[in-house]
């Protein structure tokens, strides 16, 4: 009989709670209706990343970890202001938040403490910004509207670097210890 493996102790992320993210409300829609879908679903979409991450500063036992937190907070508040008035000009009115997803998200967070909190919070949080990079991307290549084509392309840039420094993070701190 050898020792019984180790398990980790701490419950992962829950990626069914993410969703198909916004790639799937805007790949079928044309030209003309691409820009007002992706001024909205963004505008969603930065809304429960910048609640997540306000989670994350409270809760984060890692100092690196909370100061890439407050980066993407910050940049994505900046964003929403530029999403929220191309929305806006386009005359659909204002963007609005649809708060259950991410409540889902938070909810799937409260048990995790410490370590076992980051690890699951900074898995979440990658799986978040990849959804946004993809509609990023998506935006960079279908938008009708130059001033939006451009954004895309930039925010594509800074996503990238997040998601590098974050599973970065996972790799090298992100080690949950075994019972």
């Amino acid at each position: 009989m050898g020792a019984p493996a180790a398990q980790c102790p701490c419950p992962s992320a829950t990626p069914g709670a993410l969703g198909a993210g916004p790639c799937a409300c805007l790949s079928g829609l044309d030209c003309a209706d691409f820009d007002n879908g992706y001024t909205g679903t963004l505008f969603g979409q930065n809304s429960d990343v910048i609640a997540l991450t306000s989670l994350g500063i409270e809760r984060s036992t890692d100092r690196n970890l909370r100061d890439i937190s407050g980066e993407i907070r910050t940049q994505l508040t900046s964003e929403n202001l530029k999403l929220r008035d191309w929305h806006e000009r386009i005359g659909s009115g204002p963007a609005q938040v649809g708060y259950g997803r991410v409540q889902t998200i938070v909810d799937s967070l409260n048990e995790p403490m410490g370590k076992c909190f980051d690890v699951a919070y900074a898995q979440t949080l990658v799986g978040l910004l990849e959804q946004s990079k993809a509609a990023h991307e998506l935006a960079a290549e279908k938008s009708g509207t130059p001033e939006i084509k451009q954004q895309a392309q930039f925010v594509v840039r800074y996503t990238c670097d997040w998601i590098f420094r974050l599973q970065r993070w996972i790799n090298e701190k992100g080690q949950v210890p075994t019972a």
